[in-house]
């Protein structure tokens, strides 16, 4: 039995963006509830609280992989509630949540694969998963 390393990869995404969090303040925008999404966004809060323990954590799921305007609101949600750094697990829709990072100047941690070249701006760091090695052992 197979599966990627998502709380990993979760953890090392929340303690990225807790580390350049200026307000103390990360979120995460998923896509749908089933375990490997939900045990990756556990893990991203347990990085988030690893570098800083008081660490405001918010998390949402667009119950959709592409739904970019879903992604979009729910990333605009957890910045007017004073996020400003944020990740994206929901497939295409990360380019609601890039376009929503762009737009009041926040960060995206890149998470699964390289996703730098989206906004080389907004996106520093991708947190990457080999989903491609999973599949190939």
């Amino acid at each position: 039995n197979y599966r990627p390393l998502t709380v990993e990869t979760g953890f090392i995404a929340g303690a990225f963006c807790a580390l350049v969090s200026e307000n103390g303040s990360v979120g995460i925008v998923n896509d749908q509830k089933f375990p490997p999404v939900e045990d990756a966004a556990k893990g991203f809060e347990a990085g988030a609280k690893y570098i800083n323990p008081d660490v405001e954590f918010r998390v949402a799921y667009t119950d959709s992989w592409s739904d970019v305007q879903n992604a979009s609101e729910a990333a605009l949600g957890m910045i007017e509630a004073g996020t400003d750094v944020l990740a994206s697990n929901c497939g295409t829709g990360i380019a609601g949540v890039v376009n929503a990072a762009v737009e009041n100047d926040v960060l995206v941690t890149g998470y699964i694969g390289d996703q730098h070249a989206l906004a080389p701006g907004t996106i520093p760091f991708s947190a990457i998963q080999h989903i491609g090695m999973v599949v190939y052992a």
